[in-house]
């Protein structure tokens, strides 16, 4: 006579591939970007970012537009984006004091400040694209949802409509 054998329940663990524990994203401190234009300083981004993006959007700026300085500036906010690795563009600028300034020998290289964009124009031009992929992204979403959706129920020319539509136009006799 055999011993009873209980069954043995699957686990979720593979052995082969172990569960990787992932890091709560840590707060980071956040700057803004100020890019300085006809002595004025105007804001550059919508949300407050780590430090070396917020160098890399101002650099970005300044050396696709007329104006050839920016500054970043501590936010009272903590973000949670992903820093970049490094300030990209840092032998284009000189620092003075707080300020990043363009050297005059890369002052007119991009296509922007031939044109002679201003910082104010190229913003709200970064910020019209922005919201515009946001937009599409939404509807195509939005879209493959409906369709989703449309797929799950009976399609607008089903029995009960056809019937409806030859009762109308019939005066109901059928």
């Amino acid at each position: 006579m055999r011993g009873i054998t209980t069954p043995r329940i699957p686990s979720d663990e593979n052995p082969f591939f172990p569960k990787v524990k992932t890091k709560a994203q840590k707060l980071r401190k956040a700057f803004d970007v100020l890019v300085k234009e006809k002595g004025k300083l105007l804001k550059a981004n919508t949300k407050p970012l780590p430090k070396n993006k917020a160098l890399n959007l101002g650099a970005d700026i300044t050396d696709n537009s007329a104006a050839a300085t920016f500054t970043i500036r501590k936010s009272n906010k903590k973000t949670k984006l992903r820093d970049d690795l490094r300030f990209a563009k840092i032998s284009k600028f000189r620092k003075k004091g707080n300020f990043f300034i363009e050297l005059n020998r890369n002052r007119i290289d991009s296509p922007g400040e031939l044109q002679g964009i201003t910082a104010k124009g190229l913003i709200a031009l970064r910020k019209k694209a922005a919201t515009k992929r946001l937009s599409s992204a939404l509807v195509s979403r939005k879209a493959k949802s409906d369709t989703l959706f449309s797929l799950n129920r009976p399609s607008s020319t089903t029995k009960s409509t056809i019937g409806s539509f030859i009762k109308r136009k019939s005066g109901g006799f059928i």
